[in-house]
């Protein structure tokens, strides 16, 4: 029997079309537990060329917990069924992931690779700390005890130190997605992470003072909570980069001027050139720009 063919008899041709008006055509379907689905689906007037992903949850399932089918999205038409939506925030995609894992753990039913509950909750953390639990402060860093710190967003954290003073700690899942190369290079490891592989350990990664100024100011892209944080003084964020490390704003700008910092121009002229725009975003307002009067104290405390 065909997986649709499946769901229809399972779920009823009335629950389909409400799937299918919810979600559009279904283009791939997975049986991962009993009343637990994964699917493919596409709409047709989707700016998107990539099929959107979903987990649909029987709201009767015992394997899912109620605390995790609370971040479902009831079916119009079809209370029956909840909808995981993933890459959308707060839609619990990764939370059904981890349960799905932790049950086949329970049930000694093995796991791909890639499947570790451990490793699904140290990621999607950053996105469900309600769930999962903030991001502890680390207690051990290269630069001396831990002396107080401030939480600037989950797993972003602005610590003192007995040692070198003020410092930036990264948890593995933040310094790993969302640094370049070149800030991660900047970054100090424990000795058990330097030991052990940090790839392993998943630890933290540290920054000075002066060094911080560019891994924050590569984070403000992807987390706008920080953009809107009073604690940091943008302007002399920039200053700092020019000051600390001129080679990195010369460089960003550059690029900037090129058109190169426009990621999903990039990425959607190489993997679906038909919904690509004509041409990069290119702004002024992305260039680190200098302003002497303002001064290099970027952390306002």
């Amino acid at each position: 029997m065909e997986r649709n063919d499946e769901l229809q008899a399972r779920w009823g041709q009335a629950a389909i079309d409400a799937l299918d008006q919810a979600v559009g055509k279904i283009t791939r379907v997975e049986c991962y537990a009993d009343g637990i689905y994964y699917i493919g689906a596409h709409k047709e007037d989707s700016a998107s060329c990539f099929a959107a992903e979903y987990y649909v949850v029987e709201n009767d399932t015992k394997i899912i917990s109620a605390q995790a089918k609370a971040y479902g999205t009831p079916i119009e038409g079809c209370s029956d069924l909840l909808l995981f939506q993933a890459e959308v925030e707060g839609k619990g995609f990764k939370i059904i992931e981890f349960e799905l894992a932790r049950y086949r753990v329970a049930n000694h039913i093995p796991l791909d690779p890639l499947e570790s509950p451990y490793d699904i909750a140290l990621f999607a953390a950053e996105d469900y700390p309600d769930y999962f639990g903030p991001y502890p402060a680390p207690t051990v860093t290269p630069f001396g005890n831990l002396l107080r710190y401030i939480s600037l967003e989950n797993g972003i954290i602005w610590m003192e130190t007995d040692g070198e003073g003020w410092a930036l700690a990264l948890s593995y899942p933040i310094w790993a997605s969302d640094l370049t190369p070149l800030a991660i290079a900047l970054g100090k490891q424990t000795e058990r992470d330097a030991a052990l592989g940090i790839e392993k350990t998943m630890g933290y990664l540290f920054f000075s003072e002066r060094d911080s100024c560019i891994p924050l100011f590569e984070l403000l892209v992807d987390h706008p909570a920080l953009q809107k944080a009073e604690i940091i003084d943008f302007a002399a964020l920039m200053n700092a980069i020019w000051v600390y490390h001129p080679q990195y704003a010369i460089t960003a700008n550059v690029l900037e001027q090129l058109g190169a910092n426009d990621f999903l121009f990039s990425l959607l002229t190489a993997l679906c050139p038909e919904k690509a725009p004509a041409e990069p975003v290119i702004s002024v307002e992305n260039m680190i720009s200098y302003r002497p009067e303002t001064g290099t104290k970027f952390i306002r405390l």
